[in-house]
């Protein structure tokens, strides 16, 4: 759902309408908003800490964030069955499938999704930012490995962006990608110096 200058209109992706506003020259503002979602539950004792920890990372993993204990919630899309198949793996989880109603409350999960998944791309951002650190320090063993691990963070959280549909989220993903490319020369041209010296 899209919300224009104030009126609610049906697209398949609030992303084209944005890209068609930049591209007629309109004035009008481009508002996105989130109806359809799946909510998750899950019974994982407290004695089960692996599991509990799986089923954290699974989460994080598939975009899905916390709305309240034992309570988490995602955008509903093509890729839910996936996800609760493989979230039903580490513990007892319950899955509702939900279309929200009352626009404010929609418009409140939205926002509350985005801030979480803007805090995954900061932490992202951060990581780089001490992989950089590590590559100036002449740290690069470090560094290599922090990278490669890395690169499964990216790319989850470019599933998590593609599926969330939003153009002001794909934005930030466009300069994490960037940085993470400024960080990857950093740590080839540092190893390319180190071998040189020898």
């Amino acid at each position: 759902m899209a919300n224009v200058n104030g009126q609610t209109l049906k697209s398949d992706s609030a992303r084209d309408l944005q890209t068609l506003v930049t591209l007629t020259g309109s004035k009008a503002t481009v508002k996105e908003f989130i109806k359809d979602f799946v909510l998750i539950t899950y019974d994982i004792p407290q004695a089960e800490a692996k599991a509990r920890t799986e089923f954290l990372h699974s989460a994080r993993k598939w975009g899905i964030v916390q709305h309240t204990e034992s309570v988490y919630y995602a955008p509903r899309s093509a890729w839910t069955d996936n996800l609760v198949l493989e979230l039903g793996t580490v513990g007892k989880v319950f899955a509702w499938m939900t279309t929200v109603n009352d626009e404010d409350a929609a418009k409140y999960l939205t926002a509350t999704y985005d801030t979480q998944v803007l805090r995954w791309l900061d932490d992202l951002h951060k990581r780089l930012i001490q992989i950089d650190e590590h590559i100036e320090d002449g740290k690069l063993k470090l560094a290599d490995g922090m990278l490669e691990r890395t690169i499964p963070m990216l790319n989850d959280m470019t599933g998590v962006l593609d599926r969330r549909g939003s153009g002001a989220l794909q934005a930030g993903m466009a300069n994490l990608r960037r940085v993470m490319g400024e960080v990857a020369s950093h740590l080839i041209i540092a190893m390319g110096e180190k071998i040189e010296q020898r």
